[in-house]
């Protein structure tokens, strides 16, 4: 059995989940000290007294987002960033892994495999999941490819209810240009109308 010395940080809102997660990979690793908190409060006070060679992260901490905490535990230190959440989500998956984060397992995993992704990344990998889940963000990049990415920033504004007009004024373009994009997107998705539009984008996970 291996002896590690280090600090781990585990940051998930359930708390049992937290407390028993630490306490199992504390005994699979004798040596390893592994920290939880609850919410962002409890992660800033944490990285204030502590440097953690590896956080696991939640994708739902109350008081903040999951993208805003790993913009913060970044900036703190913490280069070495996992997802342990409930499911595998391809878009939030495909946006962490640019900002950074270093793999991705869901927590119906055994222990011993967030182990073995947690000692991957530790050792340099910068992208770690399953190979369920890297066909799944294959496909959702695949399909992303669908759309330009001017496009794909046009549909996220959309799904959050913006007008051609606040769209337009989102992204400093004029409301023709914003219309034209629309009817193309219209034409790859197969969609006839703003709201069909959204509808196929969900079905091929864009959203």
């Amino acid at each position: 059995m291996n002896t590690y010395n280090g600090n781990w940080l585990v940051v998930d809102d359930h708390a049992m989940f937290a407390d028993a997660l630490a306490i199992t990979l504390s005994m699979l690793r004798p040596g390893l000290n592994v920290d939880i908190a609850i919410t962002a409060t409890d992660v800033i006070a944490r990285l204030g007294h502590q440097e953690y060679e590896l956080v696991i992260l939640d994708l739902q901490i109350p008081e903040t987002s999951c993208t805003d905490l790993f913009q913060h535990l970044t900036q703190a230190g913490a280069e070495k960033i996992m997802i342990c959440s409930a499911i595998f989500q391809p878009q939030q998956a495909d946006a962490l892994r640019k900002l950074g984060v270093r793999g991705y397992i869901t927590k119906e995993s055994e222990a011993m495999d967030i182990l073995s992704f947690a000692d991957r990344i530790l050792h340099g990998e910068d992208w770690v999941c399953t190979p369920r889940y890297a066909k799944q963000l294959a496909q959702f990049e695949q399909q992303k490819l669908l759309l330009t990415e001017r496009q794909y920033s046009i549909l996220e504004l959309l799904e959050k209810g913006a007008t051609t007009k606040q769209v337009a004024d989102t992204l400093c373009l004029s409301e023709n240009t914003i219309k034209t994009h629309i009817r193309m997107m219209y034409e790859k998705l197969g969609a006839s109308s703003r709201t069909d539009c959204l509808l196929k984008a969900k079905e091929l996970n864009l959203l």
